[in-house]
């Protein structure tokens, strides 16, 4: 049996079957590192983790070379079925608080993601995660 969106989000981030019920959901990517684990009603159609990258890297105002490191930061974003960023929370800080705020911001100022080929939200949560190096 293929687990809600909600018992998804209800589980432990670091387990192993969270993880793989996760990959399961989501789609794979990058956006500054990738687009990644989404959770929703089924599989995120091919493309749309390109999709978000275009949309939310070019937004990213950050000097990676004054991080040492590629440190990653974990995003989860909940979203409306119009695609509006309703939230957005650090899963995972990177360590640097700079390139975490910029992540965020960068999200705020995408207000929505796009809508995948059929011009639908494949899924109302995702987690992205970002490095500065990618």
């Amino acid at each position: 049996k293929q687990k809600t969106a909600y018992e998804i989000y209800q589980c432990d981030w670091s387990s192993d079957v969270c993880s793989s019920d996760l990959a399961a959901a989501g789609a794979e990517g990058g956006s500054g590192g990738k687009v990644g684990d989404g959770v929703g009603s089924g599989n995120a159609p091919t493309g749309y983790a390109d999709r978000v990258r275009k949309k939310i890297k070019p937004l990213i105002v950050f000097n990676a070379e004054s991080t040492p490191g590629n440190p990653a930061v974990v995003v989860l974003v909940d979203l409306a079925p119009d695609g509006m960023i309703l939230k957005r929370t650090v899963t995972s800080p990177s360590g640097d608080p700079a390139w975490d705020r910029a992540v965020l911001l960068a999200i705020d100022r995408a207000e929505t993601l796009p809508r995948d080929e059929n011009g639908k939200i494949p899924m109302r949560q995702i987690k992205l995660t970002f490095n500065p190096k990618d």
